[in-house]
């Protein structure tokens, strides 16, 4: 079961090459002065990451959740009378889903309801998280509001109007369109921006350059936002298919396609331990 970004702290610790019988307890020693929450009321998960100065230090990629967040999830499959095999944020399993085993640095903005969160992934792991409290919800307050309809018509709209734009891109104006949708579009793009700031500033990343952005969740098909993210910080940008390493019938495909962005998180948790 995937955990959502607010119930995770995440951090990456810069450790001085240690014995590997005191590994963790300096790394536990190191976390402890970070975590919001006394260390007994945690749950740790850590990934030691590739070495980038063997003589200066080694990165750790930190996970840790609130041990009765463990325990609320555990019940929960207990009373349903199902297994749970781990728990694991979000990031991990849309990394699963839409990277792979690539190893190079690529950010995934999920686009949900009332959020949408940024990840970077580098080497195969999410080195930072970010969130904004902006999503879908709003970009269907936007649509009501232009065509002055109530709220439940709107993802009919969506459905019909958007997949129109996809398709012929010349029957409006970007440029209008994206203006309208500033609200939205906006704080995706500064988020975008910080989240490669923060990348860049963390050691032994000085230098490096994001190669791609890859939009996933409910959001992903907003016409002309790959575009404009492309443009703005000239490199790739384009909605992920989870679907990419799973098999099935060429029929589904179309079907598939339109319901890819929403089950990101759920393929990826399906293939863990395959990949």
């Amino acid at each position: 079961m995937s955990l959502p970004i607010s119930a995770v702290f995440h951090t990456v610790v810069n450790l001085p090459p240690v014995k590997k019988n005191e590994f963790e307890s300096i790394l536990k020693a190191e976390v402890k002065k970070l975590l919001p929450r006394p260390i007994e009321e945690m749950t740790l998960d850590y990934q030691v990451l590739p070495v980038l100065d063997k003589e200066k230090s080694q990165r750790v990629l930190i996970n840790a959740v609130a041990r009765e967040v463990v325990v609320f999830y555990t019940q929960i499959f207990q009373k349903a009378g199902i297994t749970l095999d781990a728990l694991e944020p979000e990031s991990i399993a849309l990394e699963r889903a839409l990277i792979g085993r690539d190893q190079s640095v690529a950010m995934i903005v999920d686009i949900g309801a009332e959020h949408t969160n940024f990840f970077i992934i580098d080497g195969g792991a999410a080195i930072t998280h970010n969130t904004v409290g902006i999503g879908g919800d709003r970009l269907d307050q936007l649509l009501a509001d232009l065509f002055g309809v109530e709220n439940d018509l709107v993802g009919k709209i969506k459905s019909d109007w958007f997949g129109h734009l996809i398709v012929d891109r010349q029957s409006v104006d970007k440029n209008k369109f994206l203006e309208y949708m500033r609200p939205v579009v906006d704080p995706i793009v500064k988020e975008i921006e910080y989240g490669f700031e923060l990348y860049l500033r963390q050691s032994g990343n000085v230098g490096k350059r994001p190669e791609k952005v890859i939009l996933t969740g409910g959001g992903a098909f907003l016409p002309f936002i790959s575009d404009f993210i492309s443009e703005k910080f000239s490199l790739k940008c384009y909605v992920g298919d989870p679907w990419g390493r799973v098999v099935y019938q060429d029929g589904l495909k179309p079907v598939l396609h339109d319901v890819g962005p929403r089950m990101s998180v759920a393929i990826g948790l399906a293939l863990r331990n395959m990949l």
